[in-house]
């Protein structure tokens, strides 16, 4: 959903686990937790705290552990 960044906490090389929070969007002042899916590594973080951001946008890449 479009939003806005508040809080990135995975930088690229982190290694993490399921469930962890990697980023959290606020959208319609609700802030949604993105927690990973499954054991990895961070390849990339392609946006910055306070960015707004549009559906589909891609915000971080991870590649397997």
């Amino acid at each position: 959903m479009d939003g806005r960044i508040v809080a990135i906490n995975v930088a690229a090389g982190d290694k993490v686990t399921r469930g962890q929070t990697l980023v959290v969007l606020e959208a319609m002042k609700i802030q949604h937790q993105l927690k990973a899916a499954l054991d990895a590594e961070v390849e990339s973080v392609a946006v910055r705290e306070g960015q707004q951001v549009s559906n589909r946008t891609v915000l971080v890449t991870m590649g397997s552990k």
